[in-house]
């Protein structure tokens, strides 16, 4: 071999080759399904899996690897949360695989629902933490914001309210009138006003935006 052999065509040999074919891996792990055609379909459906494919590996090395590296193994396994996060992370491979299909809607819902569940139950088995993960439902809603038309972004938003305010019914140590409870749900009310309402504005332009097109 000489020395101004060139290399291999499929080889990256700069910078800017090596961010192209970085890019062309994303859009080959988000493509949505040929049977997806509508454009705002599509951008959801590319989103959806483009979440899960960073939310993943990020959950899987934040809740399981880095407390197996960092804690006693038999303070780690004697965790609920820890095992709260395994099956959910397996649920959210799933739901990846389902986002790459024309079903990706049933992905949508599944996604959102066991990100509430696995909230919710974080605080059952841990209620000391009450008011720091029900913070958390916010995601849920934001998500379904990008996920989802703004008039089912509200129903979720409620549903969401909804188990904040039957939380005190489940988990005896927090009543109606403590702080944990009142603090998170006028956190998460004023939180979720806003996304709804940033929903339906957004919804409309876009709207415009078709009309005009």
């Amino acid at each position: 071999m000489t020395e101004n052999a060139l290399p291999p065509q499929n080889v990256p040999t700069s910078p800017r080759a090596l961010g192209l074919s970085l890019v062309k891996l994303w859009d080959w792990f988000t493509e949505p399904h040929k049977e997806i055609k509508r454009p705002q379909q599509k951008r959801r459906a590319r989103f959806l899996s483009g979440f899960l494919l960073l939310w993943i590996p990020l959950g899987f090395i934040l809740v399981i690897i880095v407390p197996l590296l960092t804690l006693p193994v038999n303070k780690v396994l004697s965790d609920p949360v820890f095992w709260i996060a395994i099956p959910t992370l397996l649920v959210f491979l799933l739901t990846y695989l389902l986002s790459r299909t024309r079903y990706y809607i049933v992905g949508v819902w599944v996604t959102l629902v066991f990100f509430s569940l696995a909230t919710f139950g974080a605080v059952v088995v841990d209620p000391t933490q009450f008011e720091l993960v029900l913070q958390y439902l916010v995601l849920t809603a934001l998500l379904s914001s990008l996920l989802l038309p703004a008039n089912a972004t509200f129903l979720v938003s409620l549903a969401l309210i909804g188990g904040i305010l039957l939380m005190p019914l489940v988990i005896a140590p927090v009543g109606y009138t403590s702080l944990a409870f009142n603090h998170s749900l006028n956190f998460n009310s004023i939180v979720m006003t806003l996304i709804v309402v940033s929903s339906f504005v957004r919804q409309r332009a876009l709207v415009q935006i078709e009309e005009q097109s």
